[in-house]
């Protein structure tokens, strides 16, 4: 978990409030909710202008319980939810089903009292290769967003997974080869995203 002194980062905010970021590098939500609540209870909310929760599985903030009933005295809270659509597959074997989370938002709503407090990041977006079956989440990105828009969330946010020494050995180890895209396939692959987000009213980010 990260905090930011809101002096320098939001002018005009109390210098003795914070921003807590929980946590974009680890799930905390998904796999440590313990050590979440451990964390926060050391930050009282009043110190607190803004929690800001990454999450692929929400599932542990939702239901009744200590975690939900401490987010509740948080007056600002914003969600970046990651639904990718490979949940349950070999890349994300521990993650339900994207419509299972999809399923969770309304419930999220009600806790961050806006949809608006809510981004949706496809993110990555994937194209590999296991014993010559293609792997890829592109198609999936229109069916997801048509029902995420039910739910009047407008913020969405994706980008490539990056071929990175540790990503690629990740991917070796599941005996799976990832592909990698041009800039043009890239772009193309892009202005569709963005087509299909517009036309559903949606704000798509795509680098």
């Amino acid at each position: 978990m990260t905090k930011t002194n809101t002096q320098t980062e939001i002018p005009g905010i109390s210098s003795e409030q914070i921003v807590l970021s929980a946590s974009r590098r680890t799930d905390l939500v998904a796999c440590h909710p313990d050590y979440l609540i451990e964390r926060l209870e050391a930050h009282p909310p009043e110190k607190v202008h803004t929690l800001v929760i990454w999450t692929k599985n929400p599932h542990n903030m939702i239901k009744p319980g200590r975690l939900r009933d401490i987010l509740s005295s948080y007056s600002q809270i914003y969600v970046h939810l990651t639904i990718t659509g490979l949940g349950k597959t070999i890349l994300e074997p521990n993650i339900p089903e994207w419509n299972e989370i999809v399923s969770m938002i309304p419930n999220l709503v009600e806790i961050v009292n806006a949809p608006e407090r809510i981004t949706w990041r496809f993110d990555p977006l994937i194209e590999a290769e296991k014993d010559g079956t293609k792997i890829s989440n592109f198609a999936l990105f229109g069916k997801i967003a048509e029902q995420i828009k039910k739910n009047k969330l407008t913020s969405c946010r994706t980008s490539w997974v990056e071929p990175y020494k540790k990503v690629i050995r990740r991917l070796d180890k599941k005996g799976i080869k990832l592909t990698i895209l041009s800039k043009e396939e890239r772009q193309i692959q892009a202005k569709e995203l963005e087509a299909q987000a517009e036309n559903l009213g949606m704000s798509p980010t795509v680098p």
